[in-house]
């Protein structure tokens, strides 16, 4: 009987080690360290490793690029935070993509070349700042590239999906927008796009 009850408690402690060797990761995301959380800031740079507000990457390529040297794949989501925040506050006007966050992907014309690098990996861009209802700027658009002339030669920069993506709770800013005839789609180029809580 006394064998039985010791067996009994050394198998509930070892169930419950095993318990709490599942839970301290699980409860270890909540500081911004984990595998699948990075930070992108107006403040940031790209040599930042992305994975905590204090050291946040500058653009979306390098969270990206930061996104698929963690491995992370098809089965896998990483949430991107964007603050657009200039010395604490939201910017008043903006006039250009590298003023905010933006998210543009480059082709040249006649090329196949993208900034962004493709991911399988499902990525969620959500803001920062998201207390009392406020919410980050993400710019996008497009914009002319010029040739060597300085003639206008064809669009250069626009939201052109790499892979699975998420806006979430974030303004989506088209920054080149000038009056009707520039109204930006979103190039989902035959990816998974989910659009929730945001605003235009």
């Amino acid at each position: 009987m006394k064998l039985t009850r010791t067996l009994s408690i050394a198998l509930s402690i070892m169930i419950l080690a095993g318990a709490l060797t599942r839970i301290i990761p699980a409860s270890a995301n909540t500081n911004g360290n984990s595998a699948n959380e990075f930070y992108i800031s107006v403040s940031g740079s790209d040599e930042n490793d992305g994975t905590t507000h204090n050291t946040a990457v500058r653009t979306v390529k390098r969270a990206i690029e930061l996104i698929n040297a963690a491995e992370l794949g098809k089965n896998d989501t990483a949430t991107v935070y964007v603050d657009s925040t200039v010395d604490g506050a939201q910017p008043a006007s903006v006039t250009d993509m590298d003023e905010v966050v933006s998210y543009y992907n480059h082709k040249a014309e006649n090329t196949a070349e993208n900034i962004i690098p493709n991911h399988t990996c499902t990525v969620r861009f959500t803001s920062y700042n998201s207390t009392d209802g406020a919410m980050d700027y993400l710019g996008y658009g497009k914009m002319l590239t010029r040739n060597s002339n300085g003639d206008f030669e064809g669009y250069g920069y626009y939201l052109s999906l790499a892979g699975p993506t998420v806006f979430e709770n974030i303004i989506l800013l088209d920054i080149s927008k000038q009056g009707q005839y520039w109204d930006n789609p979103v190039n989902i180029r035959n990816n998974t796009a989910i659009f929730s809580g945001v605003k235009w």
